[in-house]
């Protein structure tokens, strides 16, 4: 059984996509989101690359090599395959062809006889896919508020799971068999389902029908995992941030995946049953605060 935990920690870690940044191969200076916006602003960077969730850019006016380090670096992978499956709602860019083609089935998408009102954002990703490569542009950013507040959390998590079902059927339907995106999201449903199930297994049907108790690695691989995606955040300068608070963050890490595995991932079940009922459900009024 030894074995198998370690095994397992394998597994699990690689289903997750962890990714940790150990060392940089270059000697370049690191800088942070501020001086990324002010370079290109500026006109200073007359190149750059981006490899691996770095992005290293020459300013000729000082003639010196910086490098950033993208957060989200999921997304920088599937964006060299030209396949973002959900380009961000606030901060992306569609080509007037791509709106202008679907504008009628993108003002009346329906699901189960029902008008969709959510997930816009996936749904012109969709468009763009069916046409073409979708990417990430890394020297774009913006900085998001997010609700603080559970019932607030718990609406908008409730109404991106349904958007994601909906628009995960979209994607299976509509996106060619051979290609990244159709794969990704199917795989990504099998994974889910995996988790789910193995989940379910350990804590519900083993202790309550077979009488075993819980192993210690349902509890320690997840926290495992947390940690290792967490440690991101102490790679990752930000103007806004301080050390001492992404190490915070890095500390809280395991409290967010356990978040996830007992609140979230029920929520994403709800989500699918629940999936025809449509609304925003949190426009009411707007719910962030600006501190």
């Amino acid at each position: 059984m030894k074995g198998f935990g370690l095994y397992l920690l394998i597994l699990v870690c690689l289903l997750a996509g962890v990714s940790y940044v150990v060392s940089q191969t270059q000697k370049t200076e690191s800088i942070s989101y501020s001086d990324v916006y002010s370079y290109f602003e500026q006109g200073d960077v007359d190149r750059y690359t981006l490899e691996g969730g770095t992005l290293t850019m020459h300013l000729k006016n000082e003639n010196r090599v910086v490098s950033y380090e993208i957060g989200d670096y999921t997304s920088v992978w599937w964006s060299q395959l030209g396949s973002v499956m959900v380009n961000s709602g606030g901060l992306a860019a569609y080509r007037c062809s791509i709106l202008a083609e679907n504008i009628d089935t993108y003002l009346n998408e329906s699901y189960l006889g029902r008008h969709v009102e959510f997930s816009d954002d996936s749904l012109l990703t969709l468009f763009a896919l069916l046409h073409g490569r979708t990417v990430q542009q890394p020297s774009a950013f913006a900085f998001a508020w997010m609700p603080d507040r559970w019932s607030h959390h718990y609406r908008q998590q409730e109404r991106w799971f349904r958007g994601s079902f909906i628009r995960g059927l979209w994607r299976i339907r509509f996106l060619p068999v051979l290609s990244w995106g159709w794969w990704r999201q199917a795989t990504g449903w099998m994974q889910i389902w995996l988790v789910i199930s193995v989940f379910v297994y350990l804590l519900l049907w083993r202790p309550l029908v077979l009488g075993s108790g819980v192993p210690p690695t349902v509890v320690l691989v997840p926290l495992a995992i947390g940690l290792a995606q967490g440690s991101r955040y102490i790679s990752v300068w930000r103007s806004d941030t301080t050390g001492p608070q992404r190490y915070a963050s890095l500390l809280l890490s395991p409290v967010a995946t356990l978040w996830s595995a007992l609140i979230l991932r029920p929520l994403r079940v709800w989500g699918m049953v629940t999936s025809a009922k449509m609304g925003w459900n949190t426009r009411q009024q707007v719910e962030v605060t600006s501190q």
